[in-house]
């Protein structure tokens, strides 16, 4: 069969799900290339992951006997097969040699009103991979798990990225209400270029808990190109751009207090 790829989004951040079909479809010997309006095509994918406010569907004629649109942008509820969910992406499909993307856990406790996470995903943080069913020795891991920190299995899931010996990005953030000294001590062992805190709805006893990260973060960026402790980096995905900017100003006085 002969297979077109679409990158509804087309924002320079690879589509994980057009990656693992891609795979799957070249597992079975399948042609697999970037939809051309030109040709013609058994069956043409196309995803995205933001709605019509960042990325407006694909408005030319698609010749293909079949059309599968998927992707949050879309819908809540379309899944990829657990045969192509499960496989090693194509990271040759994005050209990318050195750097690894997936989730190790999906789901999130947390429920903010402008978030979808919790419906897609559910309401739990559960491990749904190990590390090694999509890095295979890359230098570069770039996790895109909603809330790591929350699932039963995280400590797991840290030495595992510890061992990697590669360059962890949690691109999502680490809840800061949630991590634990344990975690924070394999935080240390890991090759990061910083420790990316996300929370949505200011607590007191996040304030309080930064202060214990600090105390048990003690990596060091002039060791392995690491991070040094103070620069604790927060994203406070907030509803309004008021807010946003209230609560990094917010955190520089949180830092100078640490």
């Amino acid at each position: 069969m002969k297979i077109g790829l679409v990158d509804v989004d087309g924002h320079g951040f690879p589509n994980l799900a057009l990656m693992k079909i891609s795979a799957w479809h070249k597992a079975q010997g399948d042609s697999v290339e970037w939809w051309n309006g030109l040709k013609r095509y058994d069956i043409v994918y196309q995803s995205k992951v933001f709605d019509d406010t960042y990325s407006k569907d694909n408005e030319f004629v698609v010749m293909a006997d079949r059309i599968i649109k998927g992707g949050t942008g879309y819908d809540l509820e379309n899944r990829l097969p657990d045969e192509v969910e499960h496989i090693m992406p194509d990271y040759d499909l994005y050209k990318i040699t050195d750097t690894a993307y997936g989730f190790l856990t999906r789901g999130c406790p947390r429920g903010c009103p402008f978030c979808i996470v919790k419906p897609k995903e559910g309401g739990k943080s559960e491990k749904v991979a190990d590390l090694s069913e999509w890095w295979d020795g890359q230098k570069n891991i770039v996790l895109m798990d909603s809330n790591m920190t929350a699932c039963q299995d995280a400590d797991e899931l840290f030495a595992q990225l510890a061992k990697s010996g590669a360059k962890v990005d949690f691109s999502q953030g680490l809840d800061a209400r949630l991590i634990t000294k344990s975690q924070c001590e394999m935080l240390n062992g890991m090759k990061l270029d910083r420790v990316h805190f996300a929370w949505d709805n200011y607590e007191f006893k996040t304030f309080e808990k930064l202060k214990l990260v600090r105390e048990w973060l003690t990596i060091d960026r002039r060791k392995n190109g690491r991070l040094c402790p103070h620069e604790l980096r927060h994203d406070a995905r907030a509803g309004s751009g008021t807010c946003h900017a209230f609560k990094r100003n917010w955190l520089r006085s949180v830092c100078d207090d640490l």
